[in-house]
């Protein structure tokens, strides 16, 4: 969904140019205009109070009058430009778009107001097919969007409201890639994400496909998407139910107690796709499925909390070969496949963490602990530790740890 949202940023990019083109016309209209006010009805205001005021230099006379002109001139241009070639100035943008972004922009028909933001699309179709990283063929069936066309004058793109639906085409993304943003910075106050069916195919450097299958999004929401933290907007402060290959999704957010509450859930992930966007421990895996139940409350400002439930419950795991692994993996694969092994390929990890200003506390899993326990001994002997010495270091980084969270809610 980042990459998603990040390919309607550039879209979206496209039409600034000429909605600050046209605000600045606006603004230099109404300028020139309380400039002829003041030239010329002043003065008859004055007269008919019976006051008489000193006659205006030829100068401000000559410069009223050009102002005047200019005025007319520059709204009359704008109406002609907005009944008559509104969609032309559309293209030209879309093309200037294309040539910068190599996104290849069509649509059946558009409706655009250069003066209010408002563009509706249908039949919107959007293609960049020979792009390394991130390449797609997309077609939407309806685009409504509203930008804030003041903001556009100062630089930057605030959507007040997007909303598309009937979303279909074909996305290839190379993992470990990074998705680029445009670098005007840019703000969606809000996006409605309707009837999205793609299918997707994720592949490494080297061209070898680790993932296909199709991505269906029913429904998703955001309140507020900004460019800086696009990744953690989409996660945090968004609404979204639908199916990632096959795997039945949801996020759900809210404010709760003068903070925020998050809420994800999936029925068999594959464990691929977990490697691919955690990392960490379900990168030594290459097969198995992850049921996902993640939920937290935070608030960073008084009165401070953190509220932390996260659960991953894995069946048919399966742990990559040892010549797939590398560095530190390649060291606890054999402990870890024996772990897994005489777990019958399933696992439970659930840990849980509260800290309030008047509470600490935390928490394992019994598979957690075991699992711990069980990577201890190649771990000491990759970090060239004896066992007690590594569990010397682990108990003092947790105390560490814990002081840091005391010393944060207590202050």
């Amino acid at each position: 969904m980042e990459g998603l949202i990040a390919i309607f940023a550039e879209v979206l990019a496209a039409l600034i140019a000429p909605l600050v083109s046209a605000i600045g016309a606006l603004i230099a209209a109404a300028l020139t205009l309380l400039l002829e006010l003041i030239a010329c009805v002043l003065p008859t205001v004055a007269r008919r109070f019976g006051r008489k005021l000193p006659p205006f230099p030829r100068a401000v006379r000559w410069i009223a009058a050009s102002a005047l002109v200019v005025t007319a001139l520059l709204l009359s241009a704008g109406l002609i430009v907005q009944i008559f070639f509104a969609e032309s100035v559309l293209r030209w943008a879309m093309d200037r778009q294309q040539a910068r972004s190599g996104i290849a922009i069509t649509w059946r028909s558009a409706q655009i107001n250069l003066f209010t933001g408002h563009a509706r699309f249908a039949n919107l179709h959007l293609a960049r097919l020979d792009h390394p990283t991130l390449a797609f063929d997309l077609t939407c069936t309806d685009a409504d969007i509203d930008l804030a066309v003041l903001a556009c004058v100062r630089g930057t793109a605030i959507v007040e409201c997007a909303m598309i639906h009937g979303v279909r085409g074909e996305l290839r993304q190379v993992l470990g890639s990074v998705v680029a943003v445009p670098h005007r910075t840019f703000r969606i106050d809000t996006l409605r994400v309707d009837d999205l069916e793609l299918a997707v195919a994720l592949s490494r450097s080297d061209s070898v496909t680790i993932l296909r299958g199709p991505v269906r999004i029913e429904h998703f929401a955001s309140e507020t998407l900004t460019s800086n933290r696009l990744l953690f907007d989409v996660l945090f402060r968004s609404h979204a139910n639908g199916s990632v290959f096959g795997a039945p999704i949801s996020i759900d957010s809210g404010i709760a107690d003068h903070g925020r509450w998050t809420q994800w859930r999936g029925t068999g992930v594959p464990v691929a796709l977990m490697a691919l966007y955690v990392g960490g421990p379900f990168s030594l895996f290459d097969a198995g499925q992850i049921d996902v139940d993640v939920q937290d409350t935070w608030n960073l400002e008084q009165p401070k909390y953190l509220h932390f439930d996260y659960r991953f419950a894995a069946h048919d795991l399966t742990v990559a070969p040892i010549s797939e692994l590398r560095g530190l993996g390649r060291m606890l694969a054999p402990a870890l496949a024996e772990f897994v092994r005489r777990h019958d390929g399933a696992l439970d990890l659930h840990a849980t963490l509260d800290v309030d200003p008047d509470h600490f506390a935390n928490a394992l899993s019994l598979d957690a602990r075991l699992l711990g326990r069980a990577l201890m001994k190649p771990l000491g002997t990759a970090l060239g530790l004896p066992p007690e010495e590594l569990k010397t270091l682990s108990a003092s980084l947790l105390k560490l740890g814990q002081g840091v969270l005391d010393h944060w809610r207590k202050r």
